[in-house]
């Protein structure tokens, strides 16, 4: 499966980053990208010498980096379903 994403980014501590999926595809799809992006990381790091870590909070004097998910619901013509219109 080919996986696009948007490039990654640094997040606040400097082990924390963020991987976007770059098309818009099924729920379904979406959550088979994200869990094999996360096996991919997993392979990665193991290759490397490193084991990843997925907690909310692993450690008390860092900030949390925690596995989570942003949606968004597109209607048929591409237009966010969730922002309210002039229409609405």
């Amino acid at each position: 499966r080919n996986i696009s994403v948007w490039p990654i980014e640094n997040e606040v501590a400097p082990e924390q980053f963020e991987i976007s999926l770059k098309e818009y595809v099924h729920p379904i799809a979406c959550a088979q990208n994200s869990l094999q992006i996360v096996e991919i990381i997993r392979e990665a790091a193991k290759n490397a010498g490193y084991k990843p870590r997925f907690d909310a909070k692993p450690f008390a004097d860092r900030p949390g980096c925690g596995l989570h998910f942003h949606l968004i619901f597109l209607d048929k013509s591409g237009i966010n379903a969730l922002i309210k219109t002039e229409d609405d």
